[in-house]
């Protein structure tokens, strides 16, 4: 969802450009576009007490089993809850940890993205003169030839033959 809303406060900007761009050089001006890359959180860190990590089989023939069964049932059931918890909250603080990383990496994408695309309309602003006076000029040259009785193709100089 972070994305697609970074996604379209660029195309906004964008769109908000391009209008501009139109009305002051009356060019089209459709911009590059933004593909903001987010990597997924890694797999969890999930971490379980030594409770669950004794291999009760090996232990079988030491335990009767028929009488602490539900003993040990009970003490490993009451271990559970506190796991889960634990497991989660880790998990939760470590996708929060990375989600935002991940958002701010994704913000700083799309910064750079912006400025890059009003550095490319500045230079382009910067480099494109000013042509009227030459079309001035030459639209000048026309008229003068066409009321010399020209025809309008004899300003370049070739007579045809």
């Amino acid at each position: 969802q972070a994305q697609a809303a970074i996604a379209r406060a660029v195309r906004a900007f964008q769109d908000r450009l391009e209008q501009a761009i139109n009305k002051a050089l009356r060019i089209e001006f459709a911009g590059a576009q933004f593909q903001g890359d987010m990597e997924e959180p890694s797999s969890p860190d999930v971490r379980i007490s030594k409770t669950f990590d004794i291999p009760i089989d090996m232990l079988w023939f030491v335990i009767p089993m028929t009488i602490f069964r539900p003993l040990v049932n009970r003490h490993i059931l009451a271990k559970i809850p506190w796991e889960v918890e634990k497991n989660l909250s880790r998990l939760s603080a470590q996708w929060a940890d990375a989600s935002n990383l991940c958002l701010d990496d994704l913000a700083r994408q799309a910064q750079e993205f912006i400025r890059n695309e009003l550095a490319v309309v500045s230079r382009l602003v910067i480099e494109t003169r000013d042509r009227s006076p030459e079309i001035r000029a030459a639209l000048d040259a026309i008229a003068a030839l066409e009321s010399m009785g020209l025809p309008a193709d004899a300003a370049d100089g070739s007579s045809g033959a």
